[in-house]
C-alpha cells in the first residue's frame, strides 16, 4: 500500500516536493525501522531533494532516514549538507551528533553536544538535546542516575513542547 501511495504521489504530483516530504516523513515514522518501507520513503525524499536542491530539511529528513536503516555514514553526509544549506538547521546539527554517538565517536559527539548547548543557552533548552546528553553519559560513562535525570528532563521537556504545541 505505501509503494501504491508512493507511485500515486509521484504519477499525479511529479512536482510537488512538499507532499513527497510530509508524506515520507510521516511514513517513515511509522515504519519501525522496516528495511523495505524505508527503501519507498527514501525514494521519495530523494525525489524531493532532486526538486528543491536548497531545502535543507528535505536533507535533514533524507539523513534521519538512512540513520533508522543504519546508513550512519551516507546519513552523517546528508546532515552536513543540511548544514552546509542552512547552518540554523538545528535538527541537522542533532542529527550529526546522533550518528557520532551511533558510530561510537563519544568524544567528538560530547564536544559538538557542549557546543550546541552553549549556542542554545540564550534559548530554551531541548528535548533532543538532553536526549543526546542521556545517550553519551550512558554509552561513555554508563552513568545511569545521571542518564535517566537526562532522559526525564527530555520527556519533562518533550511533553511541555507538545503541550504548547497542541494548546
Amino acid at each position: 500500500q505505501v509503494k501504491k501511495l508512493a507511485d500515486a504521489i509521484l504519477f499525479n504530483e511529479p512536482h510537488n516536493h512538499q507532499l513527497m516530504f510530509e508524506a515520507s516523513r510521516l511514513i517513515a515514522r511509522l515504519a519501525a525501522k522496516k528495511e523495505q518501507i524505508l527503501s519507498i520513503t527514501l525514494d521519495l525524499i530523494d525525489k524531493a531533494c532532486n526538486l528543491s536542491p536548497s531545502t535543507s530539511e528535505y536533507f535533514t529528513e533524507r539523513g534521519h532516514q538512512l540513520m533508522l536503516n543504519n546508513q550512519l555514514l551516507e546519513a552523517c553526509d546528508l546532515f552536513h549538507q543540511a548544514v552546509s544549506k542552512n547552518d540554523t538547521d538545528v535538527k541537522a546539527l542533532y542529527g550529526i551528533i546522533h550518528c557520532r554517538i551511533l558510530e561510537g565517536q563519544l568524544d567528538d559527539a560530547e564536544e559538538q553536544l557542549e557546543f550546541l548547548n552553549e549556542i542554545q543557552a540564550m534559548s530554551a533548552k531541548s528535548a533532543e538535546l538532553a536526549y543526546l546528553g542521556c545517550l553519551i553519559d550512558w554509552r561513555k560513562r554508563g552513568d545511569a542516575e545521571g542518564s535517566l535525570a537526562k532522559l526525564n528532563e527530555a520527556l519533562t521537556l518533550h511533553i511541555t513542547t507538545f503541550k504548547q504545541a497542541s494548546g
